[in-house]
């Protein structure tokens, strides 16, 4: 029995069949599984990482000396930051008081103030202050104050400031 690559020949044998495969195609799926898993393990060792490269005593000492360097640049960075937040917060603190002055005496100079008047005085006493006083209480304005009382206007808003003042 002569037999060719392509021919199929009985390979194994299940529950009494026979099961036929090529013989090419069984040698080909062999080769091909080895080629994979050699492939697999040269990824898998190429993978890991390569050790760290060896350092002549004078580039690791450089390299020490950097790295102290860098950890006292840190900490004085950082002490640097601490002592400006604490005076920006001292600072906010003083801002906040100043404010809340500020606003107290906004209130108090908002409140309504009575109106002074000043008691009798010297000039009180003199009959035309009194008339003119009068006058500007009943709501009348300077003009017509020194028209009823034949004064010029100058001398009653000169009383009536005087007044106020």
């Amino acid at each position: 029995m002569n037999q060719w690559p392509g021919q199929l020949v009985p390979c194994f044998t299940l529950a009494d069949q026979s099961v036929t495969v090529p013989l090419l195609s069984v040698v080909l799926t062999v080769i091909g599984g080895v080629l994979l898993l050699g492939m697999a393990l040269t990824y898998a060792m190429r993978r890991r990482e390569p050790a760290p490269p060896r350092l002549s005593p004078a580039d690791r000492r450089a390299l020490e000396d950097l790295m102290a360097d860098a950890e006292e640049l840190t900490g004085r960075l950082a002490a640097n930051l601490d002592a400006k937040a604490a005076r920006l917060e001292r600072l906010i603190a003083q801002a906040d008081e100043r404010l809340n002055r500020l606003e107290d005496r906004a209130a108090a100079e908002s409140r309504p103030r009575p109106e002074r008047r000043p008691g009798l005085t010297a000039d009180d006493t003199d009959p035309l202050n009194r008339r003119v006083y009068d006058l500007a209480d009943r709501g009348l304005p300077p003009v017509e104050i020194a028209k009823q009382l034949s004064q010029q206007v100058g001398q009653v808003e000169l009383i009536l400031n005087l007044r106020r003042g």
